[in-house]
């Protein structure tokens, strides 16, 4: 990592965008303390722009996996943008699921200006606009629009002869020679869908072949009972498909299957197969969700400053990004994920997605303004973060694996960092809070028995008194993990709007904290700085993290957010 951050420093690399983590919390006297991170600060020293994502080990506190400072973290979030499908069933009921539609590539043959097609498993309505041209109106995928095709279970489906009989795995379609041609032939080929599929022992992608090969008009995957937990990524799917992602919904496909069966009243063999259905989308994104939205797998703050939990007075994450179900540039050679072989994209989920975005976003930030240092950079991404959903409710985060849009409320600092990142206002922040190499050294300097440590690593000594505390770096938030009756913390402002401009600064206090910021109005002109003097105050003995909010309002239309967390509060009527 060291040798790749040099050779980016002297290739002139600007950002470096990170979606690697540490695959446990690094031992010794800091987290910060480990070669990822300390390579990661001689690019920052060389004024490279560091993005990392947080990691996927969400929900629980203390599960970020990227600590430092001088690293803008990246959680991620939920778009309103969903690809989906669903089945119809004969008795009207709709439920929807995962599953990409491919688009039909047909080889169209005009004559006197006409062509009319009428594929198997698509309608394409063709509008001559004069004799040789032709404009595709609509593409239904799925099933044939307004048929209703008989539905099969693999299970019922078996080879009289076939050994498979009471194996467990052979619902999961992934031999055609143990499945009846006869059976299956034209009708829904319905599959269970077990943690096999997330472990790569099944596939989506053998299934469909299983399909295919017994001429099934459709396949339908159905989740069993101990899938609770597991995001399943839209796959793309080149027939008929869907992929039932709810546990809930499965069952209700399952009793109008086994309700629609007519047996032998002696034998109790089947007679008649009666569940029918149809498959339609899974084209065509639509926009109706609620976003953005904290997935329960992005890592979440506090940032724990050493390997016993104690929390450190850094705020992580820095702020989230798009990070579901994200179209991805993808080699058609690659083996990582079976589902998506032979593609050149494919959709992916994680806070490795989400990175990205925010590096793009922070390129844009330097090409407008050339001169900002790293940390002013993370600050104009920062203080200009959105705080609502697209409705104008507050940004929600989920909490558990199981059920996760069950068990969410608003998000909190620990969850988003400063908020959802706003790419057009942060190219005009108005103010920004700047930080260099040196105070990021001094920092580190500040933990007990860090001196040889940075020694080694930056061939700097740490001073007998010149240290500085995590929660009096330059940041454009604030966070304080024990908070002992009073304590006053600093931070400058500097003008980088192309005018001059007043502001009034207001706050909401963390629960159990008197807070007060001085001044409340400033006049500041471009290029000038500000001080501003904070000053917190514990009201009650509490152990549990609150929340609050500096904001500062310019006349010019610049709103800069500061978020503050206070974890643990001592009042001055605390015993000793």
């Amino acid at each position: 990592m060291i040798i790749v951050c040099s050779q980016a420093a002297q290739d002139g690399v600007d950002i470096i965008s990170l979606s690697i983590t540490p695959n446990r919390r690094p031992p010794g006297i800091a987290t910060y303390f480990n070669p990822i991170d300390l390579a990661l600060l001689t690019a920052v020293k060389a004024g490279i722009f560091v993005v990392q994502a947080a990691g996927n080990t969400g929900p629980s506190p203390r599960s970020i996996s990227s600590f430092s400072p001088w690293i803008f973290t990246v959680g991620a979030a939920a778009h309103d943008r969903l690809y989906s499908n669903s089945i119809t069933l004969g008795n009207n009921v709709t439920i929807t699921g995962v599953g990409l539609a491919l688009l039909i590539t047909l080889d169209l043959h005009l004559q006197f200006g006409l062509g009319i097609v009428m594929p198997d498993h698509g309608v394409i309505r063709l509008c001559v606009i004069d004799s040789m041209t032709v404009e595709i109106d609509s593409v239904h995928a799925g099933t044939n629009k307004g048929a209703l095709y008989t539905m099969i279970s693999a299970s019922d489906a078996l080879n009289n002869n076939t050994m498979a009989m009471n194996d467990m795995y052979s619902g999961e379609c992934q031999d055609a020679g143990i499945l009846s041609r006869d059976v299956v032939e034209g009708n829904l080929l319905i599959c269970s869908y077990s943690v096999r599929f997330i472990l790569g022992v099944s596939t989506v992608k053998q299934a469909l072949r299983t399909a295919k090969n017994l001429s099934a008009a459709g396949i339908i995957f159905y989740v069993d009972p101990f899938m609770i937990g597991f995001q399943l990524n839209p796959t793309p799917m080149d027939m008929p498909s869907i992929v039932i992602p709810s546990v809930e919904d499965s069952k209700i496909l399952l009793q109008f299957y086994n309700a629609s069966l007519e047996r032998d009243g002696v034998t109790k063999k089947i007679i008649k197969f009666g569940a029918v259905a149809s498959i339609s989308g899974g084209l065509k994104a639509n926009y109706n969700n609620s976003a953005p939205k904290i997935m329960y797998y992005s890592a979440r703050g506090p940032d724990p400053e050493d390997s016993s939990l104690d929390d450190a007075d850094i705020l992580k994450p820095n702020l989230v990004a798009p990070g579901n179900f994200i179209w991805a540039a993808w080699s058609s050679l690659g083996s990582d994920s079976v589902e998506f072989q032979g593609e050149n994209f494919a959709m992916m989920s994680g806070t490795s997605m989400a990175a990205p975005h925010v590096a793009g976003l922070a390129a844009l930030v330097k090409q407008k303004f050339p001169s900002f240092s790293t940390s002013a950079i993370g600050s104009a991404l920062s203080t200009t973060a959105s705080l609502h959903d697209k409705n104008g409710g507050p940004v929600m985060a989920q909490h558990a694996y199981g059920y996760p849009d069950t068990y969410q409320s608003p998000a909190t600092s620990f969850d988003m960092g400063s908020g959802f990142v706003n790419a057009t206002a942060a190219l005009d922040p108005g103010l920004i809070f700047d930080s260099s190499y040196e105070d990021y050294v001094l920092f580190l300097c500040g933990i007990n028995g860090s001196a040889a440590v940075v020694l080694n690593y930056t061939g700097l000594n740490c001073g007998v008194s010149s240290t500085m505390n995590g929660a009096d770096l330059n940041f454009p938030s604030i966070t304080i993990a024990k908070l002992k009756q009073t304590r006053v913390v600093r931070r400058t402002v500097t003008n980088v709007a192309t005018v001059n401009e007043t502001y009034s600064i207001g706050w909401s206090a963390p629960y159990g904290v008197a807070l007060k910021v001085t001044p409340m109005h400033f006049s500041i002109a471009t290029g000038e700085r500000q001080v501003l003097k904070i000053t917190f105050h514990a009201s009650v003995n509490n152990t549990t993290a609150s929340f609050g909010r500096i904001v500062l309002f310019g006349n010019q239309g610049h709103t800069a957010n500061i978020p503050v967390s206070v974890n643990v509060k001592i009042s001055c009527n605390a015993a000793n």
